[in-house]
């Protein structure tokens, strides 16, 4: 192997530069500016503030849900957990009850039939006014993922009736929540993606 500056990097075997000490990157999923399936009176697009609001009498149901389909980068270190968060903004003391349904595959394996489901806990602490919040959902164990390009579906949904049993009670906050973007935080280590195409 060759080692190069401060040997954070080298050289492996197939060709490839692999990282030593791995990294942090965001898998980003804008909420604005795409044609998603929406259902008229639960979700809609907010284009003055640029995202989509939930309102108050959201489901745990596949019509009140955004979906995000994502494909793990070449560089994701294999197996290593991920961390789905989403943006959204908030303008009241009162949490909605934010949920995500996800399952997890890899190319050649079958298609889970079940969804697991997380709800998440909130960074920033709340005072006044609007602010940009984060809720990080519980991180997803990405134990026997070792393959290029896994795939990972997610669901979004306000569970206002508390359906997913997952929070404490009802949807606090009256009225709508706006949702910014949804990303997930992963961990990488070859900076240059793989150096064979279906193979790291």
């Amino acid at each position: 192997m060759t080692n190069y500056a401060n040997n954070s990097i080298t050289l492996g075997a197939d060709g490839n530069l692999v990282q030593n000490d791995t990294g942090f990157e965001d898998l980003r999923f804008p909420l604005i500016g795409r044609r998603m399936s929406t259902a008229a009176g639960h979700l809609d697009y907010n284009y003055a503030e640029l995202g989509v609001d939930y309102d108050d009498s959201s489901r745990l149901h596949n019509a009140d849900a955004l979906d995000f389909v994502c494909q793990l980068e070449h560089s994701y270190k294999f197996e290593s957990t991920i961390y789905p968060h989403l943006h959204w903004a908030q303008s009241h003391a009162n949490i909605p009850n934010w949920l995500i349904g996800y399952r997890v595959y890899e190319n050649g394996a079958a298609i889970p039939g079940t969804w697991d489901y997380a709800k998440g806990t909130e960074v920033a602490a709340y005072s006044s006014g609007t602010i940009l919040q984060i809720t990080n959902f519980t991180p997803i164990t990405m134990s026997g993922i070792d393959s290029l390009s896994a795939i990972i579906d997610f669901k979004l949904y306000r569970d206002t009736s508390n359906t997913s049993t997952l929070f404490a009670g009802g949807d606090p906050l009256s009225g709508d929540a706006l949702a910014k973007e949804f990303d997930v935080h992963f961990q990488k280590d070859t900076p240059c993606g793989s150096a064979q195409e279906y193979v790291k």
